[in-house]
């Protein structure tokens, strides 16, 4: 689906992907997108490189020459909308559903691992929500699912974040 920058080939991402940058927390936010489609609950997920489902997510960003992060609803915000090429959510309400340490891949255990803010977003009702073309390199795909069709497991700890999200709000 995605072309790639420049000379960038999937498998230097791929393997860029496979370290974490710091030692100890490096800090993520993953963004759980919902809608009312037909009256059917669903769910955005994207494709990463290597063929697992997740949640539109990313490392955050620092923000000056002191290493401040952006707050974890800019990057959801930013990551969403480069992975899925969907606009407009910096006004959509977020709330807050998981706030820690993550089961990842590329965690290294006591070395180096991910410390993610999860938020929910509902954009039911906002317009364009159909995934458009990115360059995106860390993005396959990107698909709506309905909630009782997710594919299982998803990547990481994003299966058991998304049960807390089914049961807040009864999906």
């Amino acid at each position: 689906m995605n072309s790639q920058p420049g000379n960038v080939s999937r498998e230097k991402v791929i393997a860029k992907e496979s370290r974490l940058y710091h030692q100890g927390p490096n800090f993520t936010a993953d963004a759980v997108v919902t809608r009312k489609n037909n009256g059917v609950w669903e769910i955005l997920l994207v494709q990463r490189p290597d063929g697992s489902w997740a949640f539109p997510a990313g490392f955050r960003d620092p923000v000056d020459e002191e290493g401040t992060l952006e707050d974890p609803e800019e990057t959801i915000v930013r990551e969403t909308e480069e992975e899925t090429g969907i606009a407009g959510l910096g006004t959509v309400p977020k709330t807050k559903v998981y706030e820690g340490k993550v089961e990842d891949p590329r965690n290294e255990e006591g070395e180096r691992w991910i410390e993610t803010t999860a938020y929910h977003m509902d954009v039911t009702g906002l317009p364009n929500t159909e995934p458009k073309e990115t360059s995106d390199v860390y993005t396959r795909q990107v698909k709506w699912f309905a909630m009782q069709d997710v594919p299982q497991p998803l990547y990481g700890s994003h299966s058991q974040i998304l049960e807390t999200v089914k049961q807040m709000y009864d999906f």
